[in-house]
């Protein structure tokens, strides 16, 4: 199936100057890098773009966070696009759930080069060379709706010989089960499973009888979630992943995706690397007859099975120490701290400009971290923590669903982090947390 050669970049989950969460304190070289991530990730994006004479730019959700108001994203995502309209670089929107459409129609003198995909389109948008049509782009559920001869599409797209528009498909959804049913109804009617292929091409085979009524070739995810690829005989689903990860969870190389059409009809995507910060998180089970010394040695085994990439200029690493009460009675906060400490020193990371070296401490949550004493305030304290055991999520939502009312935002943030939660980790660094202040309230006692 022969099609127009075209070449676009696909990115998500940009976040234009959203802070960075980071629980530690940061070194003052760490933290100015830190603080311009997000722009700094958009910036490159845009220097991509004009440095690979892309014909368009895929933005697919959480450009910006309106929530923020932040007047700095505004002028960056402005500046950009008006980069990309001096090379007549065409930019697609899908609005997300954090910068909805009418977020961006409020930002004055956009650029004429941008166009805000909606659910109202009557069709999908066609993409011009030359006055020939090389894509469609539209939002998903609107190519999927459309009627028309079914049977004259089908033909055409598997047995003539003529280039024809490549299409997109666009989305963004919000959580993990919309991105299941969505994937689920692109995959409906396709040929065969999903093909176990190499990471970067994918011939884009025939449509089958059984194809939708407008076909994809490409879905666009938006979620930013995680960089992920779902290839079908058909075409190819794919999520780029945020631009720059924002929190521990998201960790790994972050970026952008170009995908190059050939005339021969393959497609190959190929990951762009954008993020100034990146996050890695490593867990090491403890025992007590580890030394320090083979600790060290775990840490530098693990750190250097990774591989950075050419934008990163600053690592934060979270070095999560696994095991029971004798194997995590040693790391009080001191030998914490004095642990991050040397693993600062050791320089485990050539290349990077900056390394931040964390630990946290994850007691096994059927063991007690702690030794019983004789107290009734914290045998109080412990017998409490066994009754919410395990029911970290329904001893939260009260609380969050009266921040809802004054902060929906913030509150839906919170709510999708109290769903991830391990209640188990939850529980164990409660215990741990409300002992240490009770053994330093009852020596401030004593010495009173």
């Amino acid at each position: 199936m022969p099609f127009e050669p075209l070449r676009f970049l696909h990115a998500a989950n940009i976040r234009l100057d959203q802070a960075i969460g980071e629980t530690h304190p940061l070194p003052s070289r760490v933290a100015s890098i830190v603080q311009d991530a997000t722009r700094a990730a958009f910036e490159r994006l845009v220097g991509v773009a004009l440095e690979r004479r892309v014909d368009f730019l895929l933005l697919a959700g959480n450009t910006f966070i309106e929530a923020e108001r932040s007047l700095a994203a505004r002028l960056a995502l402005v500046e950009g696009l008006e980069q990309l309209a001096q090379e007549s670089i065409r930019v697609f929107v899908l609005p997300g759930p954090f910068d909805p459409i009418e977020a961006w129609q409020q930002i004055p003198d956009l650029p004429e080069n941008l166009t805000i995909l909606d659910g109202s389109l009557a069709k999908p948008l066609a993409y011009k060379r030359e006055d020939k049509t090389i894509a469609r782009i539209g939002t998903w559920s609107r190519l999927a709706r459309r009627k028309g001869a079914k049977s004259a599409q089908r033909e055409l797209r598997s047995e003539s010989l003529r280039p024809i528009a490549f299409s997109i498909g666009v989305l963004a959804t919000s959580n993990e089960s919309d991105d299941a049913l969505l994937l689920d109804g692109w995959s409906a009617g396709q040929e065969g499973n999903v093909l176990s292929t190499p990471e970067n091409e994918i011939a884009a085979g025939p449509a089958s009888s059984e194809s939708l009524d407008v076909p994809v070739d490409y879905l666009a995810f938006g979620a930013g979630r995680a960089r992920r690829t779902f290839a079908k005989r058909k075409g190819i689903a794919h999520d780029p992943g945020s631009l720059q990860g924002v929190h521990p969870r998201e960790t790994g190389p972050r970026g952008a995706t170009l995908v190059c059409v050939d005339a021969d009809g393959s497609v190959n995507y190929d990951f762009v690397s954008t993020a100034s910060v990146r996050w890695e998180r490593f867990a090491i089970r403890l025992d007590p007859s580890m030394s320090r010394h083979e600790l060290h040695q775990r840490c530098r085994s693990l750190i250097e099975e990774k591989r950075g990439e050419t934008s990163e200029n600053a690592w934060i690493v979270e070095w999560v120490m696994l095991g029971n009460a004798a194997a995590l009675e040693p790391f009080d906060n001191a030998a914490c701290r004095q642990l991050s400490q040397e693993l600062n020193e050791a320089s485990l990371l050539s290349g990077a400009e900056a390394v931040v070296h964390n630990v946290v401490l994850h007691a096994d949550a059927e063991t007690s971290l702690v030794h019983p004493v004789d107290d009734p305030l914290h045998a109080d304290f412990s017998e409490a923590l066994v009754a919410l055991s395990g029911d970290v999520p329904s001893v939260l939502t009260p609380s969050l669903t009266e921040a809802s009312a004054a902060e929906p935002d913030w509150a839906g943030r919170l709510q999708s982090l109290v769903a991830e939660a391990e209640s188990g980790a939850v529980s164990a660094h409660a215990q741990r947390f409300g002992w240490n202040v009770l053994r330093t309230a009852a020596g401030e006692g004593a010495s009173a």
